[in-house]
């Protein structure tokens, strides 16, 4: 072979590999940092969620650098054939010919298959959250560069330069939890010292700590309860969705100051144990269950599972303080009257608050009044006192996570009438049934909700919001005044082996309370449309697209009139 083309190739072939490694690389960090770090949920998402382009690629690749060394092995072979014997050294010599054209043909083969991978990873970047360069991140990209470097430079001397560039997607792959093994114990002792930083700062301060946690409602819930604490203390709430022990341990560093005189803290659990945990560290007086339902049952691997976990904080909570049960959840009811039938019930089962719509709640909420302004209803209040209660909130789901943040601030001091001017001024949390209007156009926007109750409770608010033809509240064909309600859903993932029924379940629900279903992806669509086939939805009125743009440009092209749901914006991991 030329030696200048030979060159060239090379030259190519490392520009193209270094770009498609990087891309990939950044691509499969962003993943790992959505799985929470954890390497063997990573491996899993690889093997069942990647391209599948990109993953036949890698596989041709790998079988490149196989070919490679084999046509070096083949050659080295002639070449000893040709120098002991001269009656073959033609041969040898047609022969070698032929494994350099042959190499030649790989090579460039796998600058095709590396760019192609280049470009589908920059094609299918959609980044709903944007990889997040912590300095977690930064540490697992140097150690992993190191790692690379290392790898390249012992191929390089052995002679497998282009063995290097063609197992780029397996480098890949298993660079990023190798890097991540590699970094375990510094990142544990991080941990660890930040985790111990956050303890001292809490037993040196004289405020009251408040967990809530549940499957759902409990962001909700927190941003409610700090606004009706706010009527009487400084109150400090974890942002956004901070609900990890490292998003917790930072809130605790960075923001708790002496003067705050509660910290409403949510807690997030995907495994068992998981509250236990963030309690050990934050040691919560007060406590809030806002419900109990199949949400990360595939990693909790089962209900009761669930149920133990969530309780963990009813069971944390101080000696002399409160555990605040929704008792309209179902499983938190059940938990909740076997303790007390218990012979030995435990001590936050005796002093525990109820709240919800039940006859037997503490709090108990009525009287609901919903329109497309708000919502009204009441609290009847232990002792009987009621008060009369208005929010631009929709929905008595929503009624139900205020009257628990009612229950909780009244206990610690708020009082009933400021509770009442408070929750006027609350506002919908962001992605979560937050409600805008554009001109002829209504977006409910509940991207953050992915549970079969609050599902429900967003196409209730859909149908209400939105009318068929006939003025009904059923669907079908959509003319004239009527405003067309469209049902836009990548459907409900973690729920283990009731995913599909879940799923077909909701489909069944939302087909008489929607015009349009838009389903987003192939993966979880078939179930749905399954559902609503089940409940009598016409197939003509269920498009699937690939995305969420997709799904609104679909959306674009109905009727003038609408209202959107936006049910469960699944992020890039699934």
């Amino acid at each position: 072979m030329n030696d200048t083309l030979d060159l060239l190739i090379t030259i190519v072939t490392a520009v193209v590999g270094a770009v498609a490694f990087v891309l990939l690389f950044l691509r499969h960090l962003h993943i790992f940092q959505l799985e929470g770090y954890h390497r063997l949920p990573f491996l899993k998402w690889v093997a069942t969620r990647e391209l599948m382009p990109i993953k036949a690629a890698a596989v041709l690749l790998l079988l490149i650098a196989a070919q490679f060394v084999v046509v070096d092995v083949r050659a080295a072979e002639l070449n000893t054939i040709a120098m002991v014997s001269v009656k073959r050294s033609v041969q040898s010599v047609s022969q070698l010919q032929l494994l350099e054209t042959n190499a030649l043909l790989l090579k460039i083969f796998s600058i095709i298959l590396l760019g192609m991978t280049a470009a589908l990873c920059l094609l299918s970047r959609n980044k709903k959250k944007p990889l997040v360069f912590t300095n977690r991140v930064k540490r697992l990209c140097a150690t992993c560069g190191v790692l690379v470097i290392a790898w390249l430079i012992l191929m390089l001397f052995g002679g497998y330069g282009y063995v290097a560039a063609a197992v780029v997607p397996l480098a890949v792959v298993l660079g990023i939890p190798f890097g991540d093994i590699v970094i375990s114990p510094l990142e544990a002792a991080n941990r660890a010292r930040y985790v111990k930083q956050a303890r001292e700062l809490l037993r040196e301060w004289d405020g009251v700590p408040v967990g809530i946690t549940g499957s759902f409602g409990k962001t909700s819930v927190k941003f409610y309860l700090g606004e009706l604490l706010q009527m009487r203390y400084n109150t400090l709430v974890t942002p956004r969705s901070f609900n990890t022990p490292m998003g917790i341990v930072k809130t605790i560093r960075e923001e708790l100051r002496p003067l705050t005189e509660y910290f409403v803290c949510e807690m997030g659990a995907v495994r068992p144990q998981e509250i236990s945990e963030l309690c050990d560290i934050v040691k919560p007086k007060y406590g809030i269950i806002t419900s109990i339902g199949n949400q990360h049952l595939e990693t909790f691997g089962s209900v009761e599972n669930i149920v133990k976990t969530k309780f963990e904080l009813a069971e944390a909570v101080a000696e002399n303080g409160v555990a605040f049960l929704n008792i309209d959840s179902e499983r938190i009811a059940e938990r909740y009257e076997s303790e007390l039938k218990s012979d030995t019930p435990a001590s936050w089962a005796k002093s525990a608050v109820t709240y919800g719509f039940a006859q037997t709640a503490q709090y108990r909420a009525f009287g609901v009044s919903v329109s497309a302004e708000g919502t009204r209803f009441s609290i009847a209040f232990p002792g009987g006192d009621v008060k009369e209660y208005a929010t631009c909130l929709i929905g008595e789901h929503n009624v139900t996570n205020i009257t628990g943040a009612v229950a909780c601030a009244h206990a610690l001091g708020v009082t009933a009438d400021e509770t009442v001017f408070a929750v006027r001024k609350i506002k919908p949390v962001p992605h979560r049934m937050e409600i805008t209007n554009h001109g002829d156009v209504a977006i409910i926007d509940d991207g953050f909700n992915s549970n079969p109750s609050g599902a429900r409770a967003a196409l209730d608010t859909l149908s209400l919001l939105g009318k068929g033809s006939d003025g009904s509240d059923g669907g079908g064909g959509v003319g004239g005044g009527a405003i067309a309600r469209v049902f836009i859903c990548p459907g409900m993932v973690e729920l283990g082996k009731d995913e599909a029924d879940e799923n077909r379940a909701l489909g069944e629900y939302a087909a008489a309370r929607c015009d349009y279903a838009v389903l987003i992806g192939e993966r979880r669509a078939e179930a749905l449309a399954a559902g609503l086939s089940d409940g009598g939805f016409s197939k003509d009125r269920i498009t699937v697209v690939n995305d969420l743009n997709a799904a609104l440009a679909f959306a674009e092209t109905l009727p003038k009139k609408r209202v959107i749901l936006i049910e469960n914006d699944l992020p890039d991991n699934y």
